[in-house]
């Protein structure tokens, strides 16, 4: 299965993040900049429309607003704090937490100060 990392901008905590998938997904990844106007970031995922062997990953809010017309498709959206403001949760589309579990915060607070 093929995956397009959709980026929202060129900088540098987006393209981080969008190399070290490439770099996990080997041939099957390939990365695509949805930097201009939301318009011209809808015609750039014209032509995955009607691809059924896709998948999407989302890289900041303008990207992962573009993802959302991709209603068909599997979609993995991270670097969006304000998600719920844009309805971007649905069944084919998740979220990464930009918070860590409250139990991962308490694990690194205890190994810093165990008292």
């Amino acid at each position: 299965m093929k995956v397009v990392v959709l980026v929202s901008e060129r900088v540098p905590a987006y393209t981080r993040v969008a190399k070290a998938l490439t770099r996990l997904l080997g041939r099957r990844g390939t990365v695509r900049y949805l930097n201009k106007g939301p318009i011209d970031n809808l015609r750039e995922l014209e032509p995955f429309r009607k691809e059924k062997d896709v998948q999407f990953v989302s890289i900041g809010l303008s990207a992962s607003v573009a993802a959302k017309t991709l209603g068909n498709h599997q979609v993995v959206f991270c670097q969006v704090f304000n998600y719920q403001d844009y309805g971007l949760i649905s069944s084919r589309h998740k979220g990464v937490s930009m918070v860590p579990s409250i139990w991962r915060t308490f694990a690194a607070w205890h190994a810093i100060a165990p008292g």
